[in-house]
Order: C-alpha cells, then structure tokens, then sequence
C-alpha cells in the first residue's frame, strides 16, 4: 500500500470513531489524514506529510471551532431532554386512579409505574390524561388535562 492509503484509512477510522462519541475530537483529525492523504498522492517525503498532517490539524481543529456547523451539532445534542427533564411537560394516561384523599394512584411513563399525586388535590381516573408537572424522588406531581 501507498502512503496516501495509510493516511485515508486513519481519517475513516477515527470518523467512523467520532459517530460513537460525542466528544467531537476524532472528526477533526480525521478530516486532517483525509487532507495529508490527498498530499500523499504527490508528496513522498513523510517528514513534509507529518508536518501537513499536524498543521492540518490545527487549521480544521481551528476552522470547526469557530463554525456554526460545530455548534449545530453540539447543540442539537444538548438539546434533547433526559432523566427528570424529559419528564416534565410528558403527558401521559393514568393507569390507576389517583386518590388524593389516601394518596394513591399511578401513571405509566417509558415502560415505568410512576406514583402519581394530584397537583390540585383533585381525583383523577383511570385512562384520563395528565401532565406531569413536578418530580420528587419517585413521585410524579400531575394536573388534569382538560
């Protein structure tokens, strides 16, 4: 194999390595030894190829950080919801009544049995829709949908 070929196998391992991780590392110096495997082509000096790799590095490094593209993809990450606030605003079925003289009741959220109590200390029954409003440890705070 060629030079040329070294230095594009290294750039599609480490972007195929960065659609595994959310560091946005391995894009940057992929696209490098994608670059530096073009130079290869032409240049047979592996001293010149490293030192094109490195400053290679350092422009696309440079380039992404001040682009918007860098910052639609770290934000459109950051933007989904998980854990207690994908919970808020979910609306959901109750699937047992919710009692709120002897604080009974349930709902059912992603598979999971959540104790449910009613925000406005209304009974609710099953198969209505609610709105979780508050989490406290295991308890879902929910209001009526009307």
């Amino acid at each position: 194999m060629q030079d040329w070929h070294y230095f594009a196998i290294m750039g599609i391992i480490l972007i195929i390595i960065e659609a595994f991780t959310p560091t946005f590392i391995f894009a940057p110096i992929g696209i490098a030894f994608l670059i530096t495997s073009l130079a290869a082509v032409f240049i047979d000096s592996l001293a010149v190829l490293f030192l094109i790799l490195l400053l290679s590095i350092i422009l696309v490094w440079y380039g992404l950080q001040k682009t918007e593209l860098r910052e639609r993809l770290l934000s459109s990450s950051s933007s989904k919801k998980s854990g207690l606030d994908g919970m808020l605003g979910k609306e959901v079925l109750v699937s047992e009544r919710i009692n709120p003289s002897n604080m009974t009741g349930s709902i059912k959220l992603y598979g999971d049995i959540w104790h449910a109590i009613s925000h406005n200390n209304m009974a609710i029954e099953v198969g209505q829709k609610v709105k979780i409003i508050n989490v406290d440890g295991n308890k879902v705070y929910v209001e009526l949908i009307v």
